[in-house]
């Protein structure tokens, strides 16, 4: 009997110890607002010498395993379209899900040469840009040692409700979005 209830007591330890809940980790509306964009949608840069514009190709979202947790993820991606430089034209904003229902969003900007964390930047409350006042912007800046010939922007303002605002290069220009 003895032998018995031992074999009865680790075949259930095997059996409870294996079988571990699935956990969702899903992004909030209120994180998805991180994704300022949709698919189609055209935004524009322009300063006295040039104008950019970029395309959004895509908006998706799917999960990542890494069981029990599934952890959501959603991004844009986007493209310069007026770009003439090969293969740094695309860019992209992303959220996602950790296994401890954390939430990061970043971006990768085409010509920028860093992934920028946004979920690790403190916010400027509020700043006027191009005769706006804007709160709670995003200034991302990149370290000279990281320029390059296509790696120019020195300077990143993003806002959870309006996007990406300004652009600034490491040759002393600045481009506002314009629409």
């Amino acid at each position: 009997m003895r032998i018995k209830n031992i074999c009865i007591l680790l075949i259930t330890l095997v059996f409870t110890q294996g079988c571990k809940k699935t956990v969702y980790n899903e992004i909030t509306d209120e994180e998805m607002k991180w994704l300022v964009y949709d698919k189609g949608e055209f935004f524009v840069f322009a300063d006295s010498a040039s104008v950019d514009t970029f395309y959004v190709t895509s908006r998706g979202a799917g999960y990542t395993v890494d069981k029990p947790y599934y952890n959501e993820g959603a991004a844009v991606t986007f493209l310069n379209y007026s770009d003439t430089f090969p293969g740094d034209i695309y860019g992209n904003i992303g959220v996602k899900k950790d296994n401890d229902n954390g939430c990061k969003a970043a971006y990768n900007f085409p010509h920028f040469p860093l992934t920028v964390m946004l979920t690790d930047i403190t916010p400027v409350p509020t700043l006027n840009i191009n005769g706006v006042d804007y709160t709670n912007v995003y200034v991302s800046e990149a370290d000279s040692i990281y320029y390059s010939p296509t790696n120019y922007l020195r300077k990143i303002y993003y806002t959870k409700e309006d996007g990406f605002l300004m652009l600034e290069n490491i040759y002393g220009g600045i481009q506002y979005k314009i629409n």
